[in-house]
């Protein structure tokens, strides 16, 4: 019988030096004995195979494919022949039996003989998997059923009882010691938690020599989850070669070497390190998460981002000094090096600033935007360096009236390209035949919006059974009424800008997320600006808003009441924090209006919201809530003629459906009330900082227990389900790790 054509999961077993000693002579007869053993396990796995009925091996094979295809666009160019051989060979696959095999069969898990290298044992998680390795996610844990199958599969030499020897792990370190020519090897596979990975990057990392010095690095370490914490964690942890990097950063700014390497911080989508070299310069080191972006595109574009406010718009923002957008580079990971931004973080001395201080570096803020506001583009879509040959981009053409030598030079340097933003990119969006930009109208950019969704719902939407206890609407579960909706909003999308002006819809880069922690300060003003990674060349009217840091959404009051002198310590001083605000907000709009007419016009745009609101709810209705897009699209059609338009709205929602939607948003508002109440305790994802953690369980604990004692019936199953993860939250804390 021909083998079927494909990566299985032994070949890459196999071909991982991390988990199989070194081809060479001083290791030849060791790694015959341990890989011939390692054959041998997986012959007498395939020889039990598992009854598994038809829709379970459908949607494995569904899985397989979406993911393989994500792989395709993941993995360097080489690997391409491989996994289009697997691809092609799903059908055969599939044909064949499902058995149990070990899921993660590397150094930490495979028990050997310390003289010979036979295999005497495996611990660790088993998984059904196809013949021929591919990896299955439904696990059998460490169930009855699992044990009886394992004592089929395997003999009594290497059942999960028989741990004689050391760890392969333990062997490898120890003969690592005494043996220069042994080393370990590092091998990246991808961002995905693919079904062909030989092992979890988790385990993976934990096997190599150095992970104990280096583990805080590569896990996220600065809060806690209340619930999905597993799948929360792993989508932050990013392995990377340290002393590579170190390296690398110390060539970058002339120096011999990194003495310390410290974690600065690190938020959803990167971590940051501060590096100490021997000559006394520093060097701030940034690694993006797995979930930051579409490899590649998002560090090649912010790193032109940076390179252009910088030199093109002459905002202060750090020089990046090595960089790498491809994760087959000698650390591992793609990277962005740049100098320690000058200045203190804002956010740790804001609340100490005099208000005049405040007001100067407000005023800094507005000049800020004004140059952000000096350039315009042809095309909307992200900024890459053109000496990068980025699939569909082109020349940055500046269109706006400026200087010859300036346009000149952004046309040289730089080209507008496909969006990075995520929602382009998530899922198996990243492998679908989308429009993602550039566009040359800017109502394309709200077309395409919905016709990615629209791609997507149609092939992929899965509706949650009606017995599902998390179904929050019939509407929401429904593809049908996904795709509705978005074909009403595409009759409506072209109108929604203000295309009549085009300096509201000018594409300029922009900064969407200027609050005081991307701010540094000395003396009084803003010497540097950081985290550029989602600007983009979009619609001003999109992107236009107030900074978060002079953002204030209470009662304006510019100077104290009459009585203020007879208020209590604690009333005066929060008059005093909403005089300052009220203020700072004041002056922040009078000098825009001065120095920013566009802006300012984009900020008091008569029925912006229900302009933009539109097109920055469209794009993740089946993934979030398909109320908020509903919401918008009735203001549209109520304020259709106040828009200015002469004919009438082509869409129209009947007074059944108006109905159906003011009941589907019963509790929605209160919802989001909670949200808010509970901001600086937990967030909506469940993330908690680790100085509030218990304090968000026992908020949690304490509304279930309301629950369960005033719901009754199915409602009250449905609740205790729902929340049942309360009663397994850890308490464990995570630390920052500092490596000296």
């Amino acid at each position: 019988m021909s083998r079927i054509q494909g990566i299985s999961y032994l070949d890459f077993l196999l071909a991982n030096n991390s988990s199989v000693p070194e081809n060479s002579p001083t290791f030849s007869s060791w790694r015959k004995y341990l890989i011939t053993d390692i054959a041998r396990f997986f012959a007498l796995s395939w020889k039990a195979p598992q009854d598994m009925n038809q829709v379970y091996r459908d949607n494995l094979r569904r899985q397989y494919k979406r993911e393989l295809r994500l792989l395709l666009n993941s993995l360097p160019d080489r690997f391409i022949p491989f996994i289009q051989e697997s691809l092609n060979s799903l059908p055969a696959i599939f044909s064949l039996p499902m058995v149990l095999l070990h899921k993660d069969f590397g150094v930490c898990n495979i028990m050997v003989d310390e003289s010979s290298y036979n295999l005497t044992g495996a611990t660790g998680d088993f998984l059904l998997v196809k013949s021929e390795g591919v990896i299955a996610e439904a696990r059998l844990g460490g169930s009855t059923k699992q044990e009886l199958a394992l004592d089929r599969i395997l003999d009594h030499k290497i059942t999960s009882n028989a741990m004689k020897g050391a760890t392969l792990f333990q062997r490898l370190t120890a003969t690592s010691l005494s043996s220069s020519k042994f080393y370990y090897r590092s091998y990246h596979l991808s961002p995905f938690s693919s079904p062909f990975s030989c092992q979890s990057r988790a385990s993976h990392s934990r096997c190599r020599i150095t992970v104990a010095k280096y583990d805080k690095f590569f896990r996220y370490t600065s809060g806690r989850w209340l619930w999905d914490e597993e799948k929360q964690l792993h989508d932050r942890f990013t392995p990377f070669n340290v002393l590579e990097l170190q390296r690398i950063a110390a060539r970058s700014i002339g120096a011999n070497k990194c003495v310390a390497m410290t974690k600065l911080a690190e938020g959803s989508f990167n971590k940051t390190f501060h590096l100490k070299m021997d000559n006394g310069s520093t060097a701030i080191a940034r690694i993006p998460h797995p979930i930051a972006g579409p490899k590649y595109y998002t560090t090649a574009s912010e790193v032109a981002t940076m390179d252009f406010a910088r030199t093109v718009l002459q905002i202060p923002v750090p020089q990046v000094h090595a960089w790498s957008a491809r994760v087959d580079n000698p650390v591992g990971a793609e990277y962005i090096i740049m100098e320690e931004a000058a200045g203190t973080k804002l956010e740790d001395i804001w609340d100490n600033l005099s208000l005049d201080d405040r007001i100067a570096i407000m005023k800094d803020l507005v000049s800020i935007e004004n140059k952000l506001l000096s350039v315009s583009f042809s095309r909307y879509g992200n900024l890459y360096y053109s000496g990068e040959a980025v699939p569909g981009a082109v020349v940055a053409d500046v269109v706006n009236d400026t200087s010859p030598e300036l346009k000149m030079d952004v046309k040289t340097r730089f080209s507008i390209g496909p969006v990075v933003a995520r929602d382009f990119w998530t899922k198996e969006r990243s492998v679908m035949d989308i429009d993602r930009g550039p566009w040359h109208l800017p109502h394309a950019y709200a077309v395409a919006l919905a016709r990615r969704e629209q791609k997507w719902i149609e092939q992929y939407a899965i509706p949650k059974p009606a017995t599902d206890q998390f179904m929050t609407s019939t509407a929401q579960n429904s593809p049908e009424a996904h795709l509705s909706l978005l074909k009403k909003y595409l009759q409506v999308a072209p109108y929604l800008l203000p295309t009549d002006d085009p300096n509201l819809v000018a594409s300029m880069i922009w900064h969407t997320d200027l609050h005081a922690g991307n701010l540094f300060v000395d003396k009084g003003h803003i010497t540097s600006v950081i985290d550029w990674q989602e600007a983009w060349a979009g619609p001003l009217v999109l992107q236009g808003r107030h900074p978060r840091l002079v953002d204030y959404q209470g009662d304006i009051i510019l100077k104290p009441p009459p009585n203020f002198k007879d208020l209590e310590p604690n009333e005066k001083a929060r008059l005093k924090k909403q005089i300052a605000s009220s203020i700072i907000l004041y002056l922040y709009e009078q000098q825009t209006a001065k120095l920013n007419p566009n802006l300012n016009r984009v900020l008091r745009l008569k029925l912006g919201r229900v302009r933009c609101e539109p097109i920055s709810f469209v794009g993740d209705t089946w993934d979030d809530d398909i109320l908020p897009l509903r919401e918008s699209l009735i203001n549209v059609e109520r304020h259709w003629h106040e828009l200015g338009f002469n004919f009438a709205c082509p869409i129209h929602f009947t007074q059944d459906e108006l109905q159906r939607h003011a009941e589907d948003g019963e509790g929605w508002n209160e919802v989001q009330a909670f949200w808010r109440a509970v901001e600086g305790i937990v967030a909506r994802d469940g993330w908690a900082p680790h100085s509030m953690y218990d304090e968000a369980v026992a908020l949690f604990s304490e509304l279930r227990e309301i629950g369960l004692k005033n719901m009754i019936g199915k409602e009250r199953k449905d609740f205790e389900a729902q929340t049942r993860w309360v009663e397994s939250s850890s308490h464990q804390s995570h630390n920052d790790g500092n490596v000296e």
